[in-house]
């Protein structure tokens, strides 16, 4: 079934940037054709769920999902992506965190369709996981604190969704803009709303067809 959705984009800030993490420029006479999950496939390795070594995360802040659906899920993101990047983890609050085959270190917000760049290599990731303050942002640990104090846990397979995407009027990153379900869905979807609004200046109405 097909829902359109009418609303205004704009680009809502995200809570707590301010860490050096540069964009990631993607080249547009590089996108990978849409919806074809090029790298993005079951014959990818990847590992079932990457816990930091230096710095465990605290639990929480972590969505438990299997990276392969990850990544399979990804193909919705490879007008973005490319092919070059590999999923390590999803946050808590459905952000994919992403390797590429140099070891540099990325997050995709998916709520507002960037990827920023954290770290060259594997090891200074975790390195800066032992600082609290970087941990709060990356991971939206209050975020996430706020939604369990409300007694909105996560289980198995699910992240913390947006109800209205922070680029449309109305959205925010906030906990009352939160609510669970499936981190696929979650990858899936947003993957797709935001390829549908790549051209769409800020302020500009659009309509959204989702299909389920």
């Amino acid at each position: 079934m097909a829902q359109a959705i009418r609303a205004s984009s704009q680009r809502a800030g995200r809570s707590g940037e301010g860490h050096a993490a540069d964009s990631v420029p993607q080249d547009k006479n590089d996108e990978a054709p849409r919806h074809i999950p090029t790298d993005y496939s079951s014959t990818k390795r990847v590992e079932p769920r990457y816990i930091p070594a230096m710095y465990p995360i605290k639990p929480p802040l972590i969505a438990d999902v299997q990276m392969d659906e990850v990544a399979k899920s990804l193909s919705e993101w490879s007008w973005l992506l490319g092919g070059d990047w590999s999923p390590l983890l999803v946050s808590a609050v459905g952000d994919v965190f992403l390797i590429n085959s140099a070891g540099v270190i990325a997050r995709l917000d998916t709520g507002a369709a960037n990827l920023e760049k954290l770290a060259e290599i594997l090891e200074d990731f975790e390195r800066a996981l032992g600082d609290p303050a970087i941990v709060a942002e990356w991971f939206l640990e209050p975020v996430v604190d706020e939604l369990r104090s409300q007694g909105k846990k996560l289980s198995p397979g699910e992240c913390y969704g947006f109800t209205v995407l922070p680029i449309f009027e109305g959205g925010s990153y906030a906990a009352g803009n939160r609510f669970c379900l499936t981190a696929t869905e979650h990858i899936r979807l947003t993957g797709d709303v935001h390829w549908q609004l790549r051209d769409v200046a800020d302020g500009g109405s659009v309509q959204i067809d989702i299909t389920k």
